[in-house]
């Protein structure tokens, strides 16, 4: 929000005046997202304010800063340009002495500086986050990263003949690289082709969840009540996920009742399941399942 101020070759007046415009700019773009909120009784701000006095302590994530700069920060790294984990030591050691490089021949210019200190406050306010880290919850480091090691390399390459020219390639073919390769990983074609193995018979089902599974119930029972097709009259089907390979949940679901599947993902009829807890999915489900449910209930 500073940044503008520190703007070069511009008096005191234009920087501010610049700052003012930002600022504007911030609050029109953000205005909708106040004016949904208004509507919906501020659910989001208060599952933020939930999560700040009650939601970090629901569960406990062990970090430890040996970890995070020996592990997960290199492995941030190595995922954000390339995906492949073993470059991310190779990324991080060259990124730590481009910025030595650079500090020697005093070419660490401001923007750079602000740049680094905000890197620098993102380490640590994640550091000290008390939840799961999820990739997508970290796409606002993504810029920082790769600034990091565009400004490192190409004060690396500096130091060679042509090392500018050779350092403006390999930027542009480290973007199109990125561009190119980066996909989100999605549960959303499993969902959408698990709905499709329900029998045709079943013109409307009522859905019942195996335990562990409300990641998929959710977004399935979601899908189908769009498109009419949940009734609590209907036949019960069950949903499951067998969770991936090395988790302690994998092949949870029984495959006797199995009658159509995707991926992780398992649909079954309930038979023989008398002594399992199976639980029911409903809009109330939903709210209870959410951080803006403190009204409610307490994890």
């Amino acid at each position: 929000c500073l940044l503008p101020i520190f703007l070069p070759k511009l008096k005191i007046k234009s920087r501010l005046l610049s700052a003012l415009s930002m600022y504007l700019g911030v609050f029109v773009g953000f205005f909708p997202l106040l004016f949904f909120e208004k509507l919906h009784n501020f659910a989001w701000t208060k599952s933020i304010w939930d999560y700040l006095t009650f939601g970090q302590h629901r569960f406990y994530v062990p970090v430890r800063w040996l970890t995070d700069i020996t592990i997960f920060w290199p492995e941030r790294l190595s995922h954000v340009l390339f995906g492949i984990p073993n470059l991310g030591w190779l990324l991080a050691a060259l990124s730590l002495i481009g910025i030595v490089v650079a500090y020697k021949k005093r070419k660490i210019d401001i923007f750079s500086l602000i740049v680094f200190f905000v890197l620098a406050l993102e380490v640590f306010s994640i550091r000290n986050y008390k939840g799961p880290r999820s990739p997508e919850y970290l796409i606002f480091t993504h810029f920082f990263m790769l600034y990091l090691v565009a400004f490192s390399t190409a004060n690396l390459l500096s130091l060679i003949k042509f090392g500018k020219n050779i350092a403006l390639g390999l930027g542009l073919i480290t973007i199109l690289f990125v561009i190119a390769t980066y996909h989100p990983r999605t549960n959303a074609p499993e969902i959408i082709a698990l709905s499709k193995t329900i029998p045709a018979e079943f013109e409307k089902v009522n859905i019942l969840v195996y335990p562990n599974s409300f990641e998929i119930a959710n977004s399935f029972y979601y899908l189908l009540w769009r498109e009419n097709k949940v009734s609590r009259s209907g036949p019960i089907i069950v949903v499951c996920d067998n969770h991936t390979p090395g988790d302690a949940l994998h092949n949870q679901c029984p495959k006797e009742q199995v009658i159509g599947e995707s991926g992780r993902f398992v649909l079954l009829l309930p038979v023989n399941m008398q002594n399992v807890k199976l639980e029911r999915i409903n809009p109330e489900t939903y709210y209870m399942r959410t951080y803006n449910n403190y009204e409610l209930k307490k994890y």
